[in-house]
């Protein structure tokens, strides 16, 4: 399992990452990458706390090091979803601690047709 950082979990992945959740936990890990930096998953990140408050620590503490931000809804099995208004409404919460050049990658599965809704929607919650 390779120093303890990933544990078995039944369903689709088969494993967990144990490390690297919280910010606590990714200051010893740029402690020991000094020069590392991070893609934070704002729909994972939202599965996990819908209140936002381990992301908005994350952000405030290493927001410098961001590299990219990667957006969804998740669903209760990591399944990647449309954005929906409660998760647009949390996503709207860490906005602000997005620096704005980070490159937003669009993980939502959707049809051609609701592309630009898509689109429409990520916009409307980081908007500047």
């Amino acid at each position: 399992m390779g120093r303890g950082r990933l544990a078995p979990l039944p369903g689709k992945h088969g494993y967990r990452k144990t490390t690297g959740r919280t910010a606590d936990e990714m200051e010893s890990l740029f402690e020991m990458l000094p020069e590392a930096g991070f893609c934070f998953d704002a729909g994972h990140a939202r599965q996990i706390d819908p209140t936002m408050g381990v992301g908005l620590e994350l952000l405030r503490r290493f927001g410098a090091r961001l590299r990219q931000l990667h957006v969804s809804d998740v669903g209760t099995f990591g399944e990647h979803r449309p954005i929906g208004y409660l998760t647009r409404l949390s996503f709207e919460r860490v906005a602000k601690l997005i620096p704005a050049d980070t490159p937003i990658i669009i993980e939502s599965i959707v049809s051609p047709d609701r592309a630009k809704h898509e689109v429409d929607q990520v916009k409307l919650a980081f908007a500047a």
